[in-house]
């Protein structure tokens, strides 16, 4: 799982091995333990806040070669307290062939607005659809 990522290619393909087009989704902060990691597969620094662009956050957003703009990241930029996870629990007949999903995760100060929440569940019911998922609800905590 990248951060910051939607599968919703990957939830299509689960969606179809289980023969079930319909999902329920939720999303939960849970804290974590601030620190800075780096990740060679994507070549970022996975950890700090992850800034929401219309409620979604932004990929690969802290991704560099420069150690002076990490250092400047390190004074001026909030470590992640949170992780945000979207969980996608397909619904079929067969619950045993049901199995979660994570659609994204990512680290949060949690400092988002209803706005950015509301966007941000727009957002995945929209690509849901588009992709012929049909997303039947959503639990948010707020």
């Amino acid at each position: 799982v990248t951060e910051c990522e939607f599968r919703f290619r990957s939830l299509k393909d689960h969606l179809t091995a289980i023969n079930s087009p319909f999902v329920f989704g939720s999303e939960d902060c849970t804290g974590v333990v601030p620190r800075i990691e780096y990740d060679g597969a994507t070549n970022c620094f996975i950890g700090f806040s992850s800034p929401l662009v219309h409620g979604l956050p932004l990929i690969n957003e802290f991704k560099t070669d420069d150690f002076e703009q990490l250092k400047t990241w390190f004074e001026t930029k909030d470590k992640s307290t949170l992780i945000n996870l979207h969980m996608m629990q397909p619904l079929s007949p067969t619950l045993s062939s049901s199995t979660s999903f994570i659609l994204s995760a990512y680290g949060t100060n949690n400092r988002a607005i209803a706005n950015d929440i509301l966007r941000r569940w727009l957002f995945i019911y929209e690509q849901c659809y588009a992709e012929g998922m049909y997303f039947f609800h959503t639990s948010i905590k707020f």
